[in-house]
Parts: C-alpha cells; structure tokens; sequence
C-alpha cells in the first residue's frame, strides 16, 4: 500500500483543466506520486489558460477521480498566486529531474532530454548541476527560474519517473512593471532554494558536532590544553546555535541561505579573534600551566570566529578554517599529538571541500 494520502477533491465546481493531471499512462503510479510530491511547494506550477503561477499548493491524488492529480492552490493564501504571465514567457529547457534511488545512486539527478526506448540517460548530480546552470546563466546576465506545467511528470520506459523543467524568462513579461517581476523572481528562486537545501548542506552535522566537542573537551583537560578546554565548551554551545540557524534561522526561520559577509565585517571578525586571543593569552599565562598559552589562545580566538560565521553559513567561514586547521596541524606536531594532527589535516581537506562547495551554492549565485 502507499503511504500518500488520497483526499477527496469536490468537483462540483468547474475546474482548471491545467491543475488536473493525468496520470493513466504512468505504470508505477505509487512511485511517481512519491516522487512529485517532493517537489511540492518547492517548484512553482504555471497554468496556460488563466495565465497564473501558483507557488503555494498542495498535490491531491483523489480517489473517485481515478488516476489524476490535483494541483490545490491554497484558498487562504491568495496573495501566493502570481497573475499576468504569458504563455511566451515559459519555454521548455529540456532538462530533466529523476530520482537517484531508482539508477542505483543517492539524492536526485538532472539530465537532458530523456527519450522512452532510448539510451539509459546520462546524469549528473542535481545539486552541482543546478548551481553550474544558475551560475552559466548568470554570467551571461540572465536567470534560471524553473517551474512546472502540465505533463511535465513523465515516466522513462515505464520504470522510472521524472520531471522535465520549463523556466520562466522575466524578459517577457513586458506588461508586468520593475517590481512585479523582481518579486516573481524573489518568490521563484526563494522556492528552488527550498528544493536545493533538501539535498545539501545536513543540520544534523551540529548535533553529531555536539558530542565530537564534549568528547574532545575530556580530552584537552587531559593534556592541560586549557584554552582548548575552553574552546570545545564554547563551541558546545556554538553547536546548539548553528542547529538552532541552520533549521529555524533566517527571515522566513526555514534556516539560513549561505551568504558572503562584506569586507567590514570580516574585519571586524578578524580584529574581535585578535583581541580575544591577546586577552585570553594574558589569562592564561598569568593563572594557568598551560603549556602553550599564546598560541593556544590565538587558535582559540579565530576558532571561534570560523564557527560563528559558519553557524551563519558565512562563505568565508571555510577560509579563515583552512589557515586556522593548518596551524592546529603543526601545533599538534609540535606537541608529539600526531592523530590528533592528523585529524585536524583531515579537516584541513574538509574545509577546502566546503569552500568549494559553498561557492557553488545557488543562494550566491542567484545574489545581486
């Protein structure tokens, strides 16, 4: 049995033919409602015949109807349909979205063209292609703003669903103004974000995070490292916040976009890391045995300011990671700590991979 729920949709009234979907032809029915409802109200659907775009909508599978689809629009949130939208501003891309679990690979893929009885297709992963495709199009002044039409969930060699993408071109919407558009673009590109963050960045590196810290904590107050006791207690709570941030922040609180901070406030990072590290190694070297108060202190401070600007999913958080990584590396070869060394050089490797990953993200790319 399926685990969807079929509701009842009252068809007493005239419909919109474009908001019904036929799902006759597909073979694995079960599989394809699964499948879109991933992508529920996470891609915006265009209707042709009344010239909307429905960004808050609920998919219904109802059971008097046979196998269809219904596409709700939410009746109390009117102000989430956007009207004025000609057919000539949505064009094919030939693109195509289909799930991993089916090719024997994680998350969701995208293609090109897919043919039924052609070649299995070839595939990349979706969230880097996505973001190459965005950054393409930004480079040459445009925008990629993918939506949902009517046949677009199709079925490949009647095994395995997908969706093809069309996009929106905001150039066409001549009789639209400035204002309408830029919000059409906002509300599009805020949705495919949503879609984005299901297959990226995970919240729960901050609860595992969590218990790595306390454990390493025991471990510092072995070795006396005093400031890293401090560090590892400090980033106990710093973990709860990035949780906290990467799950509830954000104006919307459905978690922070990754975002650039301006060259003031790095500044500012940098110079709060310097006066904690002084301040902190004055501490220690007056009142504690720590053995290594100044630099301890020093790689304290900036540690704590890479894991404030990554609870924020500030870019440059994985920068200032790799110089401060790379000095634990050496301290720790110094102290005769050489797993621990190793570790911090395994983090090194982590953290030129989140920079480079982070770079990518389409929250950059889609920003001004």
């Amino acid at each position: 049995m399926s685990s969807m729920q079929h509701q009842e949709v009252d068809f007493s009234r005239p419909q919109n033919q474009d908001l019904i979907w036929d799902l006759d032809s597909m073979a694995r029915r079960e599989l394809a409602e699964r499948f879109i409802k991933l992508f529920e109200n996470r891609l915006c659907v265009y209707s042709e015949s009344v010239g909307q775009l429905y960004t808050n909508y609920s998919l219904h599978f109802p059971t008097d109807l046979g196998r269809k689809m219904v596409v709700l629009p939410n009746p109390y949130a009117f102000h989430d349909t956007l009207h004025g939208i000609d057919r000539q501003a949505i064009r094919k891309t030939g693109l195509c979205v289909l799930p991993g679990k089916v090719l024997g690979k994680p998350g969701l893929l995208l293609s090109t063209q897919i043919k039924d009885g052609g070649p299995a297709p070839k595939t990349m992963p979706f969230k880097p292609a996505l973001a190459q495709i965005i950054s393409n199009q930004k480079k040459i002044g445009d925008l990629f703003l993918p939506v949902l039409m009517k046949g677009d969930l199709r079925e490949f060699d009647q095994q395995m669903p997908y969706i093809h993408l069309h996009r929106l071109q905001l150039a066409r919407l001549e009789r639209l103004s400035s204002f309408e558009r830029d919000d059409i673009q906002q509300t599009i590109t805020r949705k495919l974000l949503m879609l984005y963050r299901t297959v990226r960045q995970n919240p729960w590196c901050w609860p595992i995070g969590l218990i790595m810290v306390l454990l390493y904590a025991w471990l510092f107050y072995d070795w006396r490292l005093y400031s890293n006791l401090l560090l590892q207690l400090l980033f106990a709570a710093l973990q709860l916040y990035g949780w906290w941030q990467w799950t509830r922040g954000g104006e919307r609180h459905d978690g922070r976009k990754v975002s650039r901070l301006g060259i003031a406030a790095v500044a500012a990072g940098l110079l709060s890391g310097v006066i904690g590290a002084w301040l902190l190694g004055y501490l220690m070297a007056t009142y504690t045995d720590a053995s290594s108060p100044w630099l301890d202190s020093a790689l304290t401070a900036f540690s704590l300011v890479a894991q404030l600007w990554m609870a924020q999913k500030r870019l440059q958080c994985w920068a200032l990671w790799v110089v401060v990584d790379l000095c634990y590396v050496a301290f720790f070869l110094y102290s005769e700590l050489y797993l621990t060394a190793g570790l911090y050089a395994a983090f090194t490797a982590l953290a030129v991979s989140g920079w480079l990953s982070w770079r990518r993200d389409p929250a950059l790319q889609c920003a001004p």
